[in-house]
């Protein structure tokens, strides 16, 4: 019996292991294909994280400039540090904090009081307004009335150095506070390069202290105290990262201060700024003598 040629090529072809011109890839060439494919993800897709990653830092520290602009800008216009708003709409003397007294001076765009990090509430959340490393905070569960201004959702990832605001026309209610403390005037910020203005947080606002130490887990934070309300893990983000005094804190937070710049601040260096008026930096954050 005779065989056509087609036929002879690829009895030949299987004799050999030689694939036939127009026949389908092999086993072990696809195979090969899919290593060569699952390497160059590996190498690929780190990069693209890193990038991404980058790109969320710079837009968190551009809206922390903005609205430490928004700051500045206020204390030049009014004379005064920022107070809290009281409200003439029900409930009337009702106090409203920063988010609300600056809102003209940052273009009443929520969207510069969010971290990309930190930019939404996916619950379930261990708390109904604070946030955590990976989550923005909520002020109030309702928009804030309209004759304040704002009607936005409250949402943020910043809060304001709680020291910065105007201790003679308001603080946050219930605060056991130290006068002395307060800056209370534009002119008492001797180190403005290190002055904390907006940072990132888990609430809106806060006020540390010498004596506090850095909260044991770094993606909830502790909303009980200054440092623990800005003690995250977010630049760059570990959701898994505890603090222990026998351990160099990891990672960091981004932070505007009081001359306008903006820059990362490792948690180690947490307590290296000037919080609070005659403030004693200290390299060690576990230090809590005066």
């Amino acid at each position: 019996m005779k065989l056509h040629s087609r036929e002879l090529v690829s009895s030949h072809c299987r004799g050999t292991g030689v694939r036939s011109p127009g026949l389908g890839f092999t086993l072990i060439e696809l195979l090969v294909v899919i290593a060569i494919i699952a390497i160059l993800a590996a190498l690929v897709l780190p990069a693209l994280a890193q990038a991404k990653a980058k790109g969320q830092r710079i837009v968190c520290l551009n809206n922390l400039r903005q609205l430490t602009l928004a700051g500045l800008n206020y204390v030049h216009d009014q004379g005064t540090l920022i107070p809290y708003e009281a409200s003439t709409a029900p409930p009337v003397g009702e106090a409203f904090p920063w988010m609300h007294t600056l809102l003209a001076y940052y273009g009443r765009s929520e969207a510069v009081r969010l971290c990309p990090v930190a930019a939404t509430r996916t619950p379930p959340l261990p708390d109904p307004q604070a946030g955590t490393a990976a989550a923005a905070w909520v002020w109030a569960p309702l928009p804030i009335p309209v004759a304040i201004g704002d009607n936005t959702t409250n949402t943020g990832s910043f809060a304001l150095n709680g020291w910065l605001y105007n201790m003679g026309r308001g603080a946050e209610p219930g605060q056991s506070l130290d006068p002395a403390k307060f800056f209370q005037k534009e002119n008492a910020i001797l180190q403005p390069a290190l002055t904390p203005f907006f940072l990132d947080a888990l609430w809106w606002e806060l006020w540390p202290t010498k004596d506090e130490l850095p909260p044991t887990d770094l993606y909830y934070g502790d909303k009980a105290t200054g440092l623990g309300r800005c003690g995250l893990a977010r630049h760059p983000l570990a959701r898994n990262a505890k603090a222990s005094p026998a351990q160099t804190l990891p990672s960091g937070i981004d932070m505007a201060y009081a001359d306008g710049h903006a820059d990362r601040l490792p948690l180690q260096r947490i307590k290296t700024v000037l919080w609070h008026k005659n403030y004693r930096p200290t390299s060690d954050p576990w230090n809590t003598m005066p």
